[in-house]
């Protein structure tokens, strides 16, 4: 780095009832903050996106989902500060002055700041764009330049206290910044951009260089020399001040990300896979290849030896000897992780690509790689008893273990099938599916696995087993219509009977905590629950995630879902409510495990592990940046309100400028129920039951005191010139 549906069902409807319509357009809120812990990789599995070298020693990384890391001995050992960035989304890159004010820009306009080497972070506290920002540079401890899409450039002359927009004459994205001093500076983006200035941004020149490609990074020695990095190993070269460019070998075709100089004579350019350096001013590079695994995004050095690239997956690497040679830091595996299971009270067991296999033995806290006798794909887990578990892959591939998972032996099945999920009944009777339409039951602890098909128009997506020899499984027509079968066994998987059609649905996972109770889950944020053993089906409206993966309950009322994006729901009310969890996360969830209604796990892409010791807390989500305005609507807590002790709900909101506040009420229809006249008001956040910072409370009720019906309602907040609104959930 330089610094109100229907589904039909054969003859009949099921209809959404409405306090799981929409249930919830909004995310309900109780808690705050993430409960979740990374235990695999570590010290996290983000993508890495931005470094900055402040010393040899000390080091700040900023990443995807908010993550912000900070270590003081070179990355022996590193702080996960996360929580401090506020879940500020995917954040791009990371800058710091010689003041020690630093900043971090990412998407959506994301603006963080912070003193004292970063022990908080805070938001600008106005939002300047909602574009992506790429880049944060500062030239001095006042001059510095923010860029982003749509030719965003903003700039301050006081050390960020104020920010002003800059004139770029462009719309396509800017990645990569420069400046020589204050006044002297460059800019590089899409389809060959590059911008120049002599007067600090006042007016930006665009510069030609007769290409199309997109540049990323860009670099000046002095003010003649300058280097340009960009898609498919484009290394360009001026000695003009930038006015012409010449290209230079790079010797690859992988794109470059950042330009990583250590003086004026080292520079490492870094690409997907490698860091490219030179010696020379940059006149000639060679290459060195890293982890062909990592696709890298930044990088920066200290001085002439010490120097990080970071990229996907939490991947961190130091070099201390100016770049010839690189080491990874952190630990444990980065296989994609498909399932997680427990064979007794402490032991645990994820398995995934490439025959990875992870085990803990102290219920998920600590994790360490279980050798493994196969480097096919692994899809699926059980454990029949204590001892006695079960893993599928690819190429019909079988293992299985007598030690609780300590250790594994190929059981291979004789046919050349993927194998996507097992389950057993008890120690003897267990049964494995194939991604089509077969299943192979076994009445002998795997001696022998006789096949069986459903009907061959069908691929199997999800497998479910209880002790005692009751099964589901969740098959989905390969043909239009689009539908997925409910097929169920009561006889430990002989003989398997539909017992249901759900027409236009696509599912991926199925879990029965009795003989009648279960729960279905898929695509498009769809979650059917079942009281009678899978004959009919009851939908309901899930927030968060256009993908659900996996579902767990540990009795009728406690359950999660997990899936893209970091998406972890939790229900206490056997799915009335679902409650979006924070897991400071973007990588895919597929599959989550729970022994009790407070300990589980989480595993995903990345070989992510995630630990809960409460349940996954629930989520309040973070204050919205103001708006231009000076104004912004937080979500009302708790939401849904209306049922049990939560009688009232919580409208906060922010003010950043004195002036008259209103808050409305509207039902669905658009008719006004409530208004609230709060008058003149200081600058502040008004977020609390009672007091000078007291937001306002709604119950319920219409303009007459008489209580409106459950629903979906929306509260709108009136002030400074503008308006915001936002959803909530009433049920009765």
């Amino acid at each position: 780095m330089i610094t109100a549906a229907r589904y039909m069902t054969r003859s009949r409807a099921i209809a959404l009832p409405l306090s799981a319509l929409l249930l919830l357009a909004c995310s309900a809120a109780f808690g705050a903050g993430s409960s979740w812990s990374w235990r695999n990789p570590l010290p996290v599995g983000n993508d890495l996106n931005s470094v900055f070298a402040k010393t040899g020693d000390s080091i700040i990384v900023v990443g995807d989902a908010g993550t912000v890391l900070m270590t003081a001995n070179h990355g022996q050992t590193w702080t996960d500060m996360s929580s401090l960035s506020l879940q500020a989304g995917n954040l791009r890159s990371v800058a710091w002055t010689r003041a020690g004010a630093g900043w971090a820009v990412g998407d959506s306009g994301t603006i963080l700041e912070t003193s004292g080497w970063g022990s908080a972070w805070n938001p600008y506290p106005t939002h300047l764009t909602l574009n992506n920002l790429a880049r944060v540079f500062f030239a001095s401890n006042d001059s510095g330049w923010i860029i982003g899409n749509g030719g965003t450039i903003l700039s301050t002359v006081n050390g960020g206290k104020s920010w002003q927009a800059q004139t770029s004459n462009t719309s396509y994205a800017l990645l990569g910044i420069y400046f020589l001093n204050t006044r002297q500076g460059w800019i590089v983006g899409e389809h060959g951009t590059v911008l120049a200035t002599t007067n600090g941004g006042t007016v930006w020149n665009p510069i030609a260089t007769n290409r199309t490609i997109n540049f990323r990074a860009i670099y000046f020695i002095d003010a003649l020399r300058g280097i340009i990095a960009g898609e498919f190993g484009t290394i360009l070269r001026s000695v003009d001040g930038g006015l012409t460019w010449g290209t230079r070998n790079s010797g690859t075709l992988e794109n470059f990300y950042d330009i990583a100089p250590m003086n004026s004579a080292r520079i490492i350019c870094v690409s997907q896979h490698s860091a490219y350096r030179s010696l020379d001013s940059g006149k000639t590079f060679s290459g060195t290849s890293i982890d062909t695994t990592v696709s890298f995004a930044g990088g920066d050095f200290s001085d002439l030896i010490n120097g990080c690239i970071v990229g996907s997956g939490g991947s961190i690497y130091r070099s201390s000897n100016a770049g010839n040679t690189w080491t990874a830091l952190g630990s444990g595996s980065r296989e994609a992780l498909a399932a997680v299971r427990g064979s007794t009270s402490l032991i645990r067991i994820a398995v995934g690509t490439n025959g990875a296999i992870e085990g803990s033995q102290d219920r998920g806290a600590t994790w360490s790689s279980v050798p493994s006798p196969t480097g096919y794909n692994l899809n699926d887990i059980c454990f029949a008893d204590s001892n006695s578990g079960w893993i599928v892959g690819d190429h019909g591939t079988m293992l299985r273990s007598t030690t609780g998972g300590l250790s594994w032996s190929p059981a291979p099945l004789p046919y050349d099938v993927t194998l996507s999920h097992v389950g057993f009944f008890d120690s003897q009777n267990g049964v494995a599916v194939s991604s089509d339409f077969r299943f192979y039951r076994t009445p002998d602890a795997g001696v022998t696995w006789i096949p069986g098909s459903l009907d061959t128009s069908l691929t199997i997506t999800a497998l479910n087993v209880r002790q005692g020899g009751e099964g589901w499984i969740v098959g989905e027509l390969n043909h239009f219509p689009y539908s997925a079968l409910i097929f169920a066994s009561t006889d430990q998987g002989v003989s398997w009977t539909a017992r249901d059609t759900l027409p236009g649905i696509s599912l991926l996972s199925i879990f029965f905590i009795d003989s009648n109770t279960g729960w279905v889950a898929g695509r498009n944020k769809t979650v059917f629950k079942s009281t009678n053993g899978g004959v009919s089906w009851e939908a309901e409206l899930a927030p968060s995630s256009n993908l659900f993966t996996s579902i767990w309950f540990v009795d009728r009322t406690h359950g999660w879902i997990c899936g893209a994006s970091g998406t972890s729901l939790h229900t206490t009310n056997g799915g009335l409510v679902w409650v979006n969890e924070l897991t400071e996360t973007n990588n895919q969830f597929s599959s989550v495990y729970f022994d009790d209604s407070q300990n589980g796990l989480l595993v995903g892409t990345n070989g992510t592990i995630l630990q809960t010791t409460n349940g996954g807390g629930n989520y309040k989500p973070p204050a919205p940046p103001p708006t231009p305005n000076g104004i912004a609507l937080l979500t009302n807590y708790p939401n849904p309100f209306g049922y049990g002790g939560y009688k009232t709900t919580l409208l906060p909101f922010v003010l950043t400028n004195r002036t008259s506040v209103k808050i409305r009420i509207y039902n669905l229809l658009g008719v006004l129920l409530r208004e609230y006249d709060l008058g003149v008001l200081d600058a502040g956040t008004y977020d609390q039951l009672a007091g000078s910072r007291r937001g306002q409370v709604w119950d319920g009720t219409d303009q007459f005191n008489k209580h409106v019906p459950s629903g979906i309602y929306f509260y709108r907040l009136m002030a400074g010139g503008t308006d915001v609104t936002r959803a909530l959930i009433l049920v009765r």
